[in-house]
């Protein structure tokens, strides 16, 4: 078994907890302690947030190991309570975040697994349910894997590999090869093991898409992705990305896609260059039964980079898919394809009109008594700023918000409810949604979410302007 997204999910002040019970603030940690050191730093590194650890660094290795070894013995405590004795009824191994377990039966194994998952949640660290293997020793590779492997290979067989630039000239290093492309191939081959092994589905499209993206990513250091002259084969890539996604387009894959797409974007600028952006238009409608198939909160990524890249999903498939926002009852995706709609006035009109009377009726569902607690109350605070809303709307919402303040806050839920009552009628367009002028690119920040996370960038003073955080 693993830990998802090890790095990018330490939360910094949960080294504090090894010694001091849920401190969230280290102003109120003691001084002396070790953790809190830890925790100031690794804040110092990552532009002063306490989400994630930077990746890369021997040192951020080191001190991640300091957290998990911290596990590691509060599980074997756990452990030998319940009679369990490490090197007598079990061996546990761990490389990182890899972790391997061994013992004599399947009960043992679910108690370590279960105790593993309780501890490290503890330190709102999760295990990778996606990548957990249960198998009898000797450990025979799994057939799917293998096969999944090989298919991998080929896949990266398309692009040239670092050794192979080493010695080519600066002027003529580009990734993707120039003989033939067998994307069919390689498409009928992962069709055959997706339906030879359709429960594995998740994993090996993950698998696939990990390989795309890992060469693509290689696009660094005045490496182009593609030859001059030759760029419609990138298209034959991203046609075989798409391919593989439409078996699972989950949220992470989703971001792979984007991320894809950001990168061909560098070189083939789909926003300014018409015959791009139309061949990109194709691809999409190509695919557009994702939208159908997909869990529209996975997706919803996917709707926000069709508004920035002014991509349209077809016309007979938009009624089916603002039907199936209406089923979801998301004030965000609504915002979101709100967005979207704007690349046609009438259209726009149209949507605007439809979602006005959906919040008309959710905020008339607000009954007085902890209205902060009613799910209704999500659209005040999605669509208090949105500069589209009538205004007849907006004062019914500024009522509800008048409603809940407190004129003489004394105690702390006083305090914080007036707060948040001042932060969302300040009038500002960006807010909990943005919807006034992007001062980012939502895809790249997609694509280069740990560029926060990147040592010497100077972050802070380079972006004052910009507050936000990882997107995913």
């Amino acid at each position: 078994m693993d830990y998802k997204s090890c790095f990018d999910s330490i939360y910094t002040h949960a080294y504090k907890w090894i010694t001091q019970k849920n401190v969230v603030n280290s102003k109120d940690a003691k001084n002396g302690s070790l953790y809190v050191t830890i925790d100031r730093i690794l804040q110092n590194i990552n532009s002063k947030s306490s989400n994630g650890v930077v990746v890369g660094p021997e040192f951020s290795r080191m001190i991640v190991e300091l957290l998990l070894q911290e596990i590691d013995v509060e599980v074997m405590i756990r452990l030998s309570k319940n009679g369990f004795i490490k090197a007598r009824d079990y061996d546990v191994y761990r490389y990182v975040d890899d972790i391997f377990i061994f013992a004599g039966n399947s009960e043992i194994i679910d108690e370590i697994i279960l105790t593993i998952t309780n501890v490290a949640q503890k330190y709102l660290i999760r295990p990778n349910e996606l990548k957990l293997v249960k198998t009898t020793t000797p450990f025979i590779l799994s057939n799917w894997l293998s096969r999944t492997r090989e298919l991998s290979e080929k896949i990266s067989n398309l692009f040239y590999c670092a050794e192979e630039l080493k010695n080519v000239e600066e002027r003529k290093k580009y990734l993707l090869k120039e003989n033939y492309l067998s994307v069919e191939k390689i498409k009928n081959d992962f069709n055959s093991i997706i339906c030879e092994f359709s429960n594995e589905k998740r994993t090996i499209v993950s698998f696939c898409l990990s390989t795309l993206l890992n060469n693509i990513s290689k696009k660094k250091n005045g490496i182009r992705l593609i030859k001059p002259q030759s760029e419609n084969r990138a298209f034959h890539i991203l046609e075989l990305a798409m391919y593989i996604y439409a078996f699972c387009p989950c949220f992470e894959h989703t971001q792979r896609i984007i991320s894809m797409i950001v990168y061909f974007d560098d070189e083939l600028k789909f926003k300014e260059n018409r015959y791009y952006h139309n061949k990109l238009q194709v691809l999409f409608s190509k695919y557009v039964f994702i939208l159908m198939r997909g869990n529209l909160n996975d997706l919803s990524n996917l709707i926000l980079l069709f508004y920035e890249y002014k991509i349209v999903i077809p016309s007979n498939y938009e009624e089916k898919v603002f039907k199936r926002i209406k089923e979801l009852n998301n004030p965000l995706i609504y915002a979101i394809y709100l967005l979207y709609s704007k690349y046609f006035e009438p259209y726009f009109n149209d949507i605007l009109y439809n979602i006005e009377q959906i919040i008309d009726k959710k905020i008339n569902h607000i009954t007085k008594g902890e209205e902060m607690l009613q799910e209704e109350f999500w659209y005040i605070i999605i669509f208090y700023n949105c500069p589209f809303l009538s205004n007849i709307l907006k004062v019914k919402m500024q009522q509800i918000i008048n409603r809940i303040r407190f004129t003489n806050p004394g105690y702390p839920n006083e305090i914080i409810t007036n707060l948040i009552c001042n932060y969302i009628s300040s009038g500002h367009n960006n807010l909990f949604f943005t919807w006034g002028v992007h001062r980012f690119s939502v895809a790249k920040q997609i694509a280069f979410r740990t560029y926060q996370r990147s040592l010497f960038r100077e972050f802070k003073s380079r972006n004052s302007q910009i507050y936000f955080g990882s997107l995913d």
